[in-house]
Order: structure tokens, then C-alpha cells, then sequence
């Protein structure tokens, strides 16, 4: 019997401790193909940051670019300011003086039908006068000069 349980014990023993030998060859097999999966990650990480940092200077140059640009923007805009209140002045300008030119055409052509009616009513008192005149002088006898 003592060598019953000293097989027994042995056998428990093992039984308790062997688990603990292969989750120790499991962890540390777990730990290597971890360590490939942290080493890969890694990788794409310091490709991330290297992209990252060539599109920061992209940036960065863009963003000096644009200063400048809105720089000589701000200088042109003073001077763009200036001649839209020029152009916008002159444009109001034009338009008054085309609102003046519409209202003597439309003169000129009123004085021009004056005229011509005028011209139509002097026409028709010559011809009545002529009219009166030739009438009237063929109503005297003709003298002879003889």
C-alpha cells in the first residue's frame, strides 16, 4: 500500500505540475508569435509615421505657400477695392448718361416731327396763298400793256 500511494502522489504530482509545463510551452510559443505579430505591426507603424511626416512637410509647405499668396492678396485687394468703387462709380455714370441720351433722341425725333408737320403746314399756306392769289388774279380783267 505504501507503494500504492506513493504512486498515487507521484501520479497527482505530475497530474498538477504537467499542465503547468504545457501552458508554459504554450505561453512561451504564444510569446514568439506574438512578438512577430508586435515586430510586423511595428513595421507598418513606423511606414505610417514616415508617410505621416512626408505629408506634415507637404503641408507645412502648402501652408507657407498659402501665406503668401493670401499676403499678396491683401496687397492687391486694396488696389481691387479701389477700382471696383472706380468701375462701380463708372458704371453709374454711364447709366445716367445713357438715360440722358434716351430722353434727347427722344427730343431730337419729337423736334424733328415738329419740324417736318412744319415744314407740311408752311407747304399747304404757300400753296392755299398761291391758291388765293392766282384766284384772285384772274378775276381782274387783264389790262393790255399795248
Amino acid at each position: 500500500m505504501n507503494s500504492i500511494l506513493k504512486y498515487c502522489i507521484i501520479l497527482g504530482s505530475l497530474l498538477i505540475f504537467f499542465p503547468v509545463f504545457v501552458q508554459a510551452e504554450t505561453l512561451f510559443s504564444d510569446n514568439k508569435s506574438q512578438t512577430d505579430i508586435l515586430r510586423t505591426e511595428n513595421a507598418e507603424l513606423k511606414a505610417e509615421i514616415t508617410t505621416l511626416k512626408r505629408e506634415l512637410a507637404d503641408s507645412k509647405y502648402l501652408h507657407a505657400l498659402s501665406k503668401r499668396t493670401l499676403k499678396q492678396f491683401k496687397d492687391t485687394s486694396a488696389e481691387y477695392t479701389e477700382l471696383e468703387a472706380k468701375y462701380n462709380e463708372t458704371a453709374e455714370n454711364l447709366t445716367k448718361q445713357n438715360k440722358k441720351v434716351g430722353v434727347l433722341e427722344d427730343e431730337v425725333a419729337n423736334l424733328l416731327r415738329q419740324k417736318n408737320i412744319m415744314w407740311f403746314f408752311s407747304g399747304v399756306g404757300v400753296f392755299l396763298l398761291g391758291f388765293l392769289i392766282g384766284y384772285s388774279a384772274r378775276r381782274e380783267k387783264r389790262k393790255s400793256l399795248l
